[in-house]
């Protein structure tokens, strides 16, 4: 499929509009091939926008770094988490939205991206304005190494 999109020089758009055979039991209406289109097309158009790991160390590593918000379970972040992120549930963000500043960029991971993605949202739709999705979440930072992180 990518190679065939690569030789018709398909863009995101391109992509993203693809209707392609499926068959119920054995996967899902948008083929994955979609879903990258349209997690790219997110970023760019800045409805959701992404940082990689390698993006988030070097901003962390700045004078004044942003804030770095943990949205999975109590239990994840107990098991391994970023030192000085501030944890906050996906499921209680709307709810809790206020311990963060509206006028600070936010970086939100969770463990690979999906509920980052969510938690941006929930946050731009309650007017935070620079927010991002750290991309692959916390399985990208342990293959990208070098974090502070706390384990117990």
């Amino acid at each position: 499929m990518i190679a065939t999109a690569l030789a018709g020089q398909l863009t995101l758009p391109d992509l993203a509009e693809l209707d392609l055979a499926y068959a119920p039991p054995y996967s899902t209406a948008n083929d994955p091939v979609n879903l990258a289109a349209f997690i790219g097309q997110n970023d760019i158009s800045g409805f959701s926008p992404l940082v990689s790991a390698a993006e988030l160390k070097a901003e962390l590593a700045r004078p004044k770094p942003p804030v770095v918000l943990d949205v999975r379970t109590l239990g994840e972040y107990e098991g391994s988490h970023l030192v000085g992120a501030v944890h906050i549930p996906v499921d209680d963000l709307r709810f809790e939205s206020d311990r963060l500043a509206k006028n600070q960029r936010i970086l939100v991971y969770c463990r690979s991206g999906f509920r980052a993605h969510l938690a941006v949202r929930i946050l731009k739709e309650k007017g935070f304005a620079d927010v991002a999705n750290v991309t692959g979440g916390h399985l990208g930072m342990l293959a990208e190494g070098g974090f502070n992180l706390e384990t117990t």
